[in-house]
């Protein structure tokens, strides 16, 4: 099917990163990444990307398959290839009761970095899910910055053990500190859309992509969603498109 590209593009320029992603979802069924119109970007700084991912006990029925991880590898393949921002760095904060991160590298760099510190293991994040140390990570790593568009994605399941007060205080802190907070909920047992989701509704994050399966690229074209909003990019249609694997 042929997409209308024009209509894709004004939507990237003028509506949600979440909205562009329901769009592309709708139209092609599983969205592959996105492939970029050269010379399109608007965005004059570089990102600092974070992507914090939930490897708490809830996400084995959430994302079942463990995709998170391999969409951040994705993710990073893509920045290097599409972003138009050889300096665009990205990192990974991992998560449950306590928080892992790799500091963001540099686009070209990232893939071989973050596959090489996970593969080491990292420290043990323990069973529970306490969102406060990742937050604390993600501000560490993007915080001071201000020369550069500070971007967190946090990928979870929203299953936190903080209350409601507590939560509003923790993502206050991280949109005071960055320039965009985006949640990926992952809803693969239908239990954010049955019930998480209101606690973050009113939050005030940049946009929310609730994914039912995160398989294949799904997960990752989700976050590469978000950085071609964010950065400006405009999207060629279907027949411009190719599998990342």
């Amino acid at each position: 099917m042929v997409v209308d590209v024009q209509r894709l593009i004004d939507e990237a320029l003028r509506g949600s990163a979440a909205a562009l992603f329901d769009r592309l979802r709708k139209e092609e069924g599983e969205p592959e990444l996105p492939i970029t119109v050269p010379g399109s970007r608007t965005l004059t700084m570089l990102l600092r990307i974070c992507v914090c991912v939930d490897e708490s006990g809830s996400v084995s029925s959430t994302d079942p398959g463990g995709e998170a991880r391999r969409a951040t590898l994705l993710a990073c393949d893509w920045l290097d290839e599409y972003s138009e921002n050889p300096r665009d760095r990205i990192g990974l904060v991992r998560f449950a009761e306590r928080a892992d991160s790799i500091n963001p590298v540099r686009a070209g760099s990232a893939r071989a970095a973050i596959e090489r510190a996970l593969a080491r293991g990292g420290q043990d994040l323990g069973g529970g899910t306490q969102l406060a140390p990742a937050v604390e990570e993600i501000r560490r790593m993007l915080g001071g910055h201000l020369r550069e568009y500070r971007l967190a994605l946090l990928v979870t399941d929203g299953q936190v053990a903080e209350p409601d007060d507590e939560l509003r205080r923790l993502f206050g802190r991280l949109r005071a500190s960055l320039d965009s907070v985006y949640l990926i909920a992952l809803d693969a047992d239908g239990s954010w859309s049955s019930q998480t989701h209101a606690r973050y509704d009113s939050l005030g994050l940049s946009g929310v992509i609730p994914l039912k399966k995160a398989g294949g690229a799904e997960l990752a074209a989700a976050i590469a969603t978000v950085l071609v909003h964010e950065a400006g990019l405009s999207v060629l249609n279907a027949a411009g498109r190719r599998r990342f694997r």
